[in-house]
Parts: C-alpha cells; structure tokens; sequence
C-alpha cells in the first residue's frame, strides 16, 4: 500500500490524490490553461518501493502569448529504489500564437520503473486552425542511476504549418504522441511493443530500444485517432486500464 507523505501546494496549480492501492496525483489547472508569462513547477518524488500515478484532471491548453511572453512548464520526476511513476498526463492543445518552453527531468534508481506517454494536439483542428505561428521547445533528460539514459531537444518555431508537413519533422500530422519506459532491462519489451502497435493510413506508429529504455512514437491527422491508439497500447502494455479522464477520448477545442 502507497500512501502520500507530503503535498505543497503554491500559486495556481492543484493536486488531488486520490484513495487507490496505488496513489493516484491529478494536476488540477483552474485557470484553464496556459498563457504567455506563466511558470509552472510540478516536482514528483516516489519513496523506496512506492508506486505512484501522475495524471491531469482535463487537457493542457497553450494559450496565444501576449508580448512574445513565453511560458515555462518544468517537471521533475524521482522513482527512489523499488519505485514506480506513471506520469500519463492528458493531451496538451497548442493555439495559434502560443510560446511555450517545457522540461522534463527523471532521475530513477536502477531497479525503479517509469512510464510515461504525452500527447501534443497541432491547433484547434475542430475549429479549422492550422498553426502558423507558435514557438514550442521541449527538452527532456532521463538518468538511470545517474547516468544519462535518454537525452531529446527540440524547438518548433515560425510557420507551424510549414514546418510540420516536413517529412523529417510531423509529414503533415495534426498530432504526435510519445511513450517512453524506463527500467532495467526496458528495451528487452521492444519486440513484443512492435507486434502491438497497430499503424494505419490514419495513425503511424513506431518503436525503438535503448539501454534501459523503450521508446515509441505516433503521428497522425486526427487526435481523436491517435488517442484511441496510445491508449490501447498502453493499457495493453501496463495490464490495466488508463486512468478514467483518458476514457473520453482527446479534445480539440
């Protein structure tokens, strides 16, 4: 049994746990989304042997910035000896005109698990919105007993619409999705991850291996879609069904 030891709480993020076996953290937005300006520091710590769960209560929005104002969202995440983190958040809605810089860093021990799948949703395409300017630079570092196991960077900037239909980049996708396993041991799963993803006209899919790391990426025109996918792999993956907020599929509002 996993039971919560701390939660500090400041400006005007929430968290709310709630009473499972394995506890459950939901990030609470009341404002709704992002803006240009805002900071955000989400800081996730599992004791030895704790398995924890990290969730959202409703879709990360980034809004337009105003005065070339840009966010910062920064997130640390640490799985201590025997631990366990999921951090499977819901999908995050960039907006014509947002600027966001993001981070990510995971510090596990060796025998520690950490799981993790995001989704990032080009423009409010219910809405007919192709993005053409928006500034998004995500970095990401993951260390297994304090080596470096995973290092990614990126920046997309300028004509969104542009540079997403580059065939090296999104070849036109609406939306793209990564999950990523770290554990002792993690690309040993790479074949059966390959034989369960399910690739289509409409969602492509891919996985790859590194020490101690399963990666896997999708693309694809419709979020909806591409939800649907991520979510039966993972669930297919984990053994258990994904947290309730994921059930209703993504939004594009």
């Amino acid at each position: 049994m996993t039971r919560l030891l701390g939660l500090t709480e400041s400006g005007g993020f929430r968290a709310r746990f709630t009473g499972h076996r394995d506890c459950e953290l939901h990030t609470i937005n009341p404002c709704g989304g992002i803006a240009g300006g805002d900071q955000v520091s989400i800081e996730v710590m599992a004791d030895p042997g704790a398995r924890l769960r990290v969730t959202s209560a409703a879709p990360e929005r980034l809004y337009r910035a105003a005065d070339d104002l840009v966010a910062r969202v920064d997130v640390t995440l640490r799985a201590a000896k025997e631990s366990q983190i999921e951090w499977l958040p819901q999908e995050t809605l960039i907006y014509e005109g947002a600027r966001c810089a993001r981070r990510l860093d995971v510090e596990a021990a060796e025998d520690a698990r950490v799981l993790m799948a995001e989704m990032l949703v080009f423009g409010r395409r219910a809405h007919g919105e192709r993005l053409r300017s928006a500034v998004l630079a995500d970095r990401w570092r993951i260390r297994v007993g304090q080596r470096l196991r995973f290092a990614e960077q990126f920046r997309l900037a300028g004509d969104l619409r542009s540079v997403l239909a580059e065939p090296a980049i999104a070849a036109g996708a609406g939306a793209a999705a990564l999950f990523l396993y770290v554990t002792r041991n993690a690309e040993e799963r790479l074949a059966w991850s390959r034989g369960a993803l399910v690739t289509s006209a409409a969602v492509q899919a891919a996985a790859s291996g590194l020490p101690d790391v399963l990666v896997v990426r999708w693309l694809a025109q419709d979020a909806e879609a591409l939800a649907a996918a991520v979510q039966e792999f993972v669930e297919r993956f984990r053994g258990q069904a994904l947290p309730r907020s994921w059930s209703r599929g993504a939004s594009c509002n």
